[in-house]
């Protein structure tokens, strides 16, 4: 490509604020969460701010490399096609959260990703941190009473608006950490596996603390047998689940019926959830571009709490092609270029992304960061072997 700034001398000076752009994104991002922000609404708009301006200025970081010319011909193609795509969804969903995997996957295409995952982890511990001591200073907001099997039940936000999220952010936590470490120490693993039932006894959320156990347990065998069939039986396993998540989500929910004994235990197993997104994909159906959020999905019996149907309802039939292809062939180079740590986050995430929301979002997940490394290495053994 053309360079139309010749001058080198501000690589780095845009390299190193595009990162601190980065951190005050995630961090007012899990700040806003809290309670005590959330609670208020002028505090909630500023902590927003501290969002939307970082997130403006590292898409003109990315237009700073375009304009040195760092884009090759191929992939600024692809990045311009996706990007109309993703910017008409946006235009009727008014969501920026795939289209900022994309910014953010531009802009730091020539970095080794490790940096920025680093940034994420200090940003994310350092807000729950925050979050959990306000939880203490604030001990009763954000908690809720909700029956479970007949019986009543206190979930404690632990700083957090909603009782689930704090668990949730932890599960984020340890698998940024698989992601920068590669690898775990035994003595890790049972500080994670403490904090995790911890905060799962606080919270009462299952999901993120069984997704938290099942990423070490498939870390760690994997790592043990990764040069036996065990690591190629995994690394297929990965690269089918979000193709399989997505699909699997999308015939269970058009096809659910409380008559089907299977689909009504899994329905049961995973609190009504197949029931609400059948009820959203029969009443609003599914667009090529996605659509604005209906005003009805405010209202109980049409919640989405799949980021699977989120994706396929609300962000279109184009987006959700562009996210499953794009994360099958990332879970693809990743096996080919033995990455346990990113194979293990990709399979925890689409298995979340069935019943429960943050699919892909860079918030919760910042593996899409490491694609462009791993392309580069994937690409050079190729050229190599």
């Amino acid at each position: 490509m053309i360079e139309i700034i010749k001058n080198s001398k501000y690589d780095k000076t845009v390299n190193n604020l595009a990162h601190y752009l980065y951190f005050i994104f995630q961090f007012a991002f899990v700040i806003s969460g809290t309670a005590i922000v959330r609670l208020n609404q002028s505090t909630y708009k500023f902590s927003t701010l501290f969002m939307i301006v970082p997130f403006i200025l590292i898409a003109i970081c990315d237009l700073y490399y375009f304009l040195r010319g760092k884009f090759s011909k191929n992939e600024l193609i692809i990045y311009v096609l996706v990007g109309i795509v993703l910017l008409i969804s946006f235009y009727n969903y008014r969501n920026v959260m795939v289209l900022a995997n994309l910014v953010m996957i531009s802009t730091f295409k020539d970095s080794d990703g490790k940096r920025a995952i680093k940034y994420y982890l200090i940003a994310t511990v350092s807000a729950f941190i925050i979050a959990l001591i306000l939880g203490v200073i604030f001990p009763d907001i954000g908690n809720v009473i909700q029956f479970r099997g007949g019986v009543e039940r206190e979930r404690l936000g632990v700083g957090f608006f909603y009782a689930s999220l704090g668990q949730f952010y932890f599960l984020s936590i340890v698998l940024a950490y698989m992601l920068y470490k590669n690898n775990i120490k035994i003595y890790e693993y049972i500080i994670i596996i403490a904090i995790d039932f911890i905060l799962f006894r606080f919270t009462d959320t299952r999901a993120p603390f069984f997704y938290t156990i099942l990423a070490l347990i498939l870390f760690a065998i994997v790592n043990i047998f990764r040069n036996t069939f065990v690591f190629n039986v995994f690394g297929v396993i990965s690269i089918l689940s979000t193709p399989f998540a997505f699909i699997g989500m999308t015939l269970m929910s058009l096809f659910f019926n409380s008559d089907k004994k299977v689909l009504a235990f899994i329905n049961k197993i995973v609190n009504g959830r197949l029931y609400l997104t059948h009820n959203s994909l029969i009443e609003f159906g599914v667009k090529l571009f996605g659509q604005t959020q209906p005003k009805a999905l405010g209202d109980p019996h049409y919640y989405l709490d799949s980021s699977m149907m989120v994706l396929l309802i609300l962000f279109g039939v184009a987006v959700s092609i562009i996210s499953v292809c794009f994360m099958t062939y990332f879970a693809f180079i990743s096996y080919k270029t033995k990455k346990i740590a990113i194979l293990t986050v990709i399979f925890i995430i689409a298995l979340r992304g069935m019943f429960d929301l943050g699919f892909m979002a860079i918030q919760f997940s910042p593996v899409v960061l490491l694609f462009m490394p791993v392309l580069k290495e994937y690409l050079n053994n190729k050229n190599n072997s």
